[in-house]
C-alpha cells in the first residue's frame, strides 16, 4: 500500500511539474509577444473614380477590397496595419501639401472640394496603424454612393504618409503598400473630347521623389499597379527607388503585360490576391537576423536556405542571426565504390592498384565499383 501511495504522489508531482513548466513557457512566450515590436504597414489605396470601372463582373474597387480583406485575414495579426485612402474622403483639399496644380482644380478652373467630389484632396489615414485593425479597415472599404471627380493625387498622398508619425517614428520595421490603377493626375479637364490632367508632364515623376523620401525615413514601399491603364514607367522607377523591385526585372520595360516588371502588377482578382499575400508574407515573415520578426516569442525558428557545393545542393540553417554551413559533405578522394566521391561528374575515374599472378606483377583498373583487367603476366 505504501508503494502504491508513493507512486501516486510521484505521478501527481510529475504532472504538477509539467504543468508548471508549460505555464512558465506560455508566460514567457506571451511576454515576448507583448514586448515585440511588430512591423507597421500603411496601405495607401487609390480611390479615384476609375477604380469603380469593372474587370469582368466586379469593379476594381470590389476586387481590391476583397484582396485586402484576404491579406488581413491571413496576416492581420502578424503586423500592425493601417489604411490611407486617396483622394482624401473628407474632401479637405491640399491639407498643406501644395503642388503646381491646386487640389480643387476642375475643368481649368478653381472649384470646391467636397466628400462627394474630392478631386485631388490629399490622402487621409482613415484607420491608424495599430493592432487588430482588420474590422476597422473592412468598414472603410465601401464605395461611396455618388462619388465623382475623384482624381489621383499619388505624390501628395505619399508625402502625407511621410509625415504620419505612427508609421515613421520608432525602431519598428516600416512599410507602405501603394495600390493604384492610374497615373498621377490633378486638375482633370476635357478638351476636344479628350481627357487630360493639368501639369501632367511636370508632376508625373514626382511620386518617385516621394518614395525616395519615405525610404530615407526607413519606410519600404511596395508598389502595386492594378489594371491595364497604369503609368508603367513611373511605377517601375518607384519600385527600384524603394528597393522592392522584383527579382530579374528590367526597369526599362514599359509593357504592362511584361513578365519583367519591377513593381507588382495585377490584372484580375486572382493575381491581386496572390501579390498582396506575397507582400504581406515578406512584411511579417521571420528572417535570419537574431530578432523575433513574426512576434511569436521565438527567434529565427525554422529558417532554412538552399546551399550548394561541388557535390550538389543541400540546406543550411539559421541560428542566432547567422546561417550555418551547408549540410552536404565536401568533395573527397575518389575510391572504387561506384560513386562520384570527388564530385567531378565522373565515377571511379583513373583508379588503379597493383595486382599479381604467379608469373609477376601488374596493375588493374576500377570500373563501376569493381576491379578488373589485371595486366600481370598470365600463368
Amino acid at each position: 500500500m505504501k508503494n502504491q501511495r508513493s507512486s501516486r504522489y510521484s505521478q501527481i508531482f510529475t504532472l504538477s511539474g509539467l504543468l508548471l513548466l508549460l505555464s512558465v513557457s506560455m508566460t514567457a512566450q506571451v511576454s515576448a509577444q507583448a514586448n515585440c515590436d511588430y512591423p507597421r504597414s500603411l496601405i495607401i489605396l487609390d480611390r479615384s473614380t476609375s477604380m469603380n470601372a469593372r474587370i469582368g463582373s466586379q469593379t476594381k474597387w470590389e476586387i481590391a477590397s476583397g484582396a485586402i480583406e484576404g491579406m488581413l485575414e491571413q496576416y492581420g495579426e502578424s503586423a500592425y496595419f493601417g489604411l490611407m485612402l486617396y483622394p482624401g474622403p473628407s474632401g479637405l483639399g491640399a491639407q498643406g501639401v501644395e503642388g503646381d496644380v491646386g487640389a480643387c482644380r476642375r475643368n481649368l478652373s478653381d472649384d470646391t472640394c467636397t466628400p462627394q467630389m474630392p478631386m485631388c484632396s490629399t490622402g487621409e489615414v482613415v484607420v491608424g496603424v495599430g493592432p487588430n485593425t482588420t474590422p476597422l479597415i473592412q468598414a472603410e472599404l465601401g464605395w461611396p454612393e455618388g462619388l465623382s471627380n475623384a482624381y489621383t493625387p499619388t505624390w501628395q498622398s505619399l508625402e502625407m504618409a511621410a509625415s504620419y508619425q505612427p508609421l515613421v517614428q520608432g525602431a519598428h520595421d516600416k512599410y507602405a503598400i501603394l495600390i493604384t490603377d492610374g497615373w498621377q493626375c490633378c486638375g482633370y479637364y476635357e478638351q476636344n473630347g479628350n481627357g487630360s490632367c493639368e501639369g501632367a508632364s511636370s508632376e508625373r515623376r514626382v511620386p518617385i521623389e516621394k518614395v525616395r523620401a519615405l525610404r530615407e525615413l526607413g519606410v519600404t514601399v511596395f508598389v502595386v499597379g492594378f489594371g491595364g491603364s497604369v503609368d508603367v514607367s513611373t511605377l517601375q522607377n518607384m519600385a527600384v527607388e524603394s528597393g522592392t523591385q522584383r527579382a530579374n526585372c528590367d526597369s526599362s520595360v514599359t509593357d504592362v503585360s511584361s513578365q519583367q516588371l519591377c513593381y507588382y502588377q495585377a490584372g484580375d482578382s486572382a493575381s491581386l490576391n496572390t501579390l498582396l499575400t506575397t507582400i504581406a508574407r515578406q512584411i511579417s515573415e521571420e528572417i535570419c537576423d537574431g530578432e523575433d520578426n513574426d512576434c511569436d516569442g521565438r527567434i529565427d525558428e525554422g529558417l532554412t536556405q538552399v546551399c550548394a557545393n561541388d557535390c550538389g545542393e543541400g540546406q543550411s540553417f539559421c541560428a542566432n542571426g547567422q546561417w550555418g554551413e551547408c549540410n552536404l559533405p565536401n568533395p573527397g578522394a575518389e575510391t572504387c565504390n561506384n560513386n562520384d566521391d570527388d564530385c567531378d561528374g565522373l565515377i571511379d575515374e583513373g583508379i588503379t592498384r597493383a595486382c599479381m599472378t604467379d608469373c609477376g606483377s601488374g596493375s588493374e583498373m576500377c570500373s563501376f565499383g569493381s576491379w578488373n583487367g589485371c595486366d600481370a603476366p598470365p600463368v
